[in-house]
């Protein structure tokens, strides 16, 4: 897992867990105002130092996609003033309560330049959100991607964890990528977490300017 600070000098920290194939630059825009802003991506491996969050006096999470269940494995024992979930589940390769197996399965097998290009456009939903990602859009390789991706699936079969304490879990409902119904499941069966139905698709960061709208 690689964090990337993007600003300091604040005696709060927002770190964000980015979705599968991100890097920091689709997020860069967001202003941090009155937070030390990081943004963990890549889960090949969940292996990063934490210990820059021991100095800040509040330390608040925001988890998107394939970011909630990383952020619910790496921050076992880390004591955090808030965790907000946006698009995404604890359990992100499931039937009842994530993406279908099958489903995720073939996003692997397929995965080409050409098939990543139809999945950011399902991702964004539309012409005009689209263009927008294009605009920042991560900057790394396929064969990477497909690495992080088969990382993602064997470890979340196996990483053995302890619920992470979320607040709240915005749910997009135009996500074409996680299914709504299983999110909406997933966080009222399995914990019990008030949710709220954002008009969104599965890649919602255009619609924000401030990092502070979603915390709050």
């Amino acid at each position: 897992m690689i964090i990337e600070q993007l600003s300091s000098g604040n005696n709060r920290c927002l770190l964000f867990f980015a979705g599968w194939g991100m890097d920091a630059r689709p997020f860069k825009r967001i202003a941090a105002e009155g937070f030390d802003l990081f943004i963990a991506y890549d889960y090949r491996l969940l292996n990063a130092d934490l210990s820059m969050l021991k100095r800040y006096g509040e330390v608040h999470i925001v988890a998107w996609s394939m970011g909630v269940w990383a952020a619910s494995v790496a921050l076992q024992g880390i004591d955090i003033a808030s965790a907000t979930a946006i698009n995404g589940t604890e359990l992100p390769v499931n039937d009842n309560y994530g993406i279908p197996a099958r489903i995720a399965q073939g996003t692997l097998d397929t995965l080409t330049p050409e098939s990543l290009a139809r999945f950011n456009r399902r991702m964004c939903a539309s012409a005009e959100v689209l263009v927008g990602f294009n605009a920042v859009a991560p900057q790394r390789g396929v064969d990477e991607l497909k690495e992080e991706l088969a990382a993602i699936y064997r470890q979340a079969d196996t990483m053995v964890r302890l619920p992470l304490v979320w607040n709240k879990a915005l749910i997009g409902r135009g996500d074409r990528i996680f299914p709504v119904a299983n999110q909406e499941r997933f966080w009222l069966e399995k914990r019990g977490v008030e949710t709220r139905v954002i008009d969104a698709p599965h890649y919602p960061f255009y619609l924000w300017n401030k990092w502070i709208e979603i915390v709050g």
